[in-house]
């Protein structure tokens, strides 16, 4: 049996050399998993950071770009004086950029429309002019305005709709509404 001793022996040798050639093989497959996992966890928090910060450019954009209209709205609101608000509210018919505003502030204030017979078509249409008036006639209306928390507006409350502009609506409202109209569609 010394032959076989030998080949017993060699072989044993041979599997101690696969062991821990494949111990090795394993230590470097572990090794080169856990670089590439590391590498794809990178990546894509690095996409993700590089999408992150073009919403955040859009975003910056969009508001350098709205935060003069809304100075200008601001402006515009200091301006009203109880009485103006008098005026509109005795207005039985009034220009359609009142009516629009309103109806606007009707809705970001959560204040239902009525809900009335259309004259030409005999089915029924939301009207916001009578709630308008309720609104209008708050004695606090102005001061509501003027506190109104514009940064948290109930999504609920939000409601997108676009309505042709009536006569004599500034260049300003113009151009956002033509920039808006096709990213709303």
């Amino acid at each position: 049996m010394p032959n076989g001793t030998r080949k017993e022996k060699w072989l044993r040798r041979i599997r101690s050399a696969w062991r821990m050639a494949f111990a090795d093989v394993l230590s470097l497959v572990s090794k080169y998993q856990h670089n590439v996992s590391t590498w794809l966890v990178q990546t894509v928090a690095n996409e993700q950071a590089e999408a992150a910060g073009a919403i955040k450019d859009e975003c910056d954009a969009n508001l350098a770009e709205a935060m003069p209209v809304l100075n200008a709205a601001i402006a515009a609101l200091n301006t009203l004086t109880p009485a103006d608000v008098a005026v509109v509210k005795t207005m039985k018919s009034p220009p359609a950029g009142i009516r629009l505003v309103c109806e606007a502030l009707c809705v970001i204030k959560g204040i239902k429309p009525d809900r009335i017979n259309d004259a030409s078509t005999g089915r029924k249409i939301e009207d916001y002019w009578g709630p308008s008036k309720k609104m209008l006639g708050d004695m606090k209306f102005l001061e509501s305005l003027l506190t109104f928390d514009k940064d948290n507006i109930p999504p609920a409350n939000i409601k997108v709709r676009i309505i042709p502009p009536p006569p004599g609506i500034g260049t300003a409202c113009l151009s956002l509404i033509s920039r808006y109209d096709s990213k709303i569609h």
